[in-house]
C-alpha cells in the first residue's frame, strides 16, 4: 500500500490518468516496486515477475476507463490483476527465493542493514515453509500493508478466511521461531 498518498490524492491521480495517459506514469512509479516484490514472492524468479508486472500495467492501462473506485485503493485492483495473471499462467511456486527478501532490508546504516538482513532471512525461511495461501496473505498484510478487506478483495477470499489464514500463518511462524 502506498502510504504517502491519501485515498483522495490517489483517486485524483487515477482520474487524471483517465484523461491524460502521461499521468498514468505516476501511478506506475508509485505501485511498481511493491507490486513487483509481491509477484516475485508468488513466482519465485525475477524474469517471470518482470513479464507479469509489465502485463499487469498493460492490462490496467487498457482497462483504465472501466476502473471505478469501489472502496478499495487503485493498488488493490493492480494486485488482483497481477495475482490473476500469475495463477492463469500457473507460475505460482510452492516456495520462494530468499533473495527476494533482500529488498525489504533498506536501512542506510551498514551494521543495521546486516542485522536486518539476517532477521529478514530468518523470517524468510519461516515464511517459505508456510502453505502458499498463508504465504500470500502474510506478504499482502504484513509486507505490503494491505488491510483485511483489501487482502480479501485481492485474493478473492472472504475476510474471515483471510483472518484465519493470517492467524494460522503467524502461529506456524511462532512455533518455528526460537525463543
Amino acid at each position: 500500500m502506498i502510504k504517502n498518498l491519501s485515498l483522495e490524492q490517489e483517486m485524483a491521480l487515477v482520474e487524471n490518468a483517465k484523461k491524460d495517459i502521461g499521468a498514468f506514469a505516476k501511478l506506475y512509479d508509485l505501485y511498481f516496486p511493491k507490486l513487483y516484490g509481491f509477484v516475485v514472492y508468488l513466482v519465485g524468479n525475477h524474469e517471470d515477475a518482470e513479464d507479469i508486472v509489465s502485463e499487469t500495467f498493460e492490462k490496467s492501462l487498457s482497462n483504465l476507463q472501466k476502473y471505478e473506485h469501489r472502496g478499495f485503493r487503485f493498488g488493490s485492483w493492480l494486485y488482483k490483476i497481477a495475482r490473476n495473471l500469475v495463477y492463469d499462467r500457473s507460475k505460482a511456486k510452492t516456495s520462494i527465493n530468499l533473495d527476494s527478501f533482500e529488498m525489504f532490508a533498506t536501512d542506510e546504516n551498514l551494521d543495521e542493514r546486516i542485522n536486518d538482513q539476517v532477521e529478514v532471512e530468518k523470517l524468510g525461511k519461516f515464511v517459505t515453509e508456510l502453505k502458499a495461501e498463508q504465504r500470500e496473505v502474510v506478504v499482502l498484510r504484513y509486507v505490503d500493508g494491505y488491510s483485511i478487506k483489501e487482502t480479501s478483495m485481492i485474493t478473492g477470499r472472504s475476510e474471515d478466511s483471510v483472518k484465519s489464514a493470517c492467524k494460522r500463518a503467524l502461529l506456524n511462524i511462532r512455533k518455528e521461531m526460537p525463543t
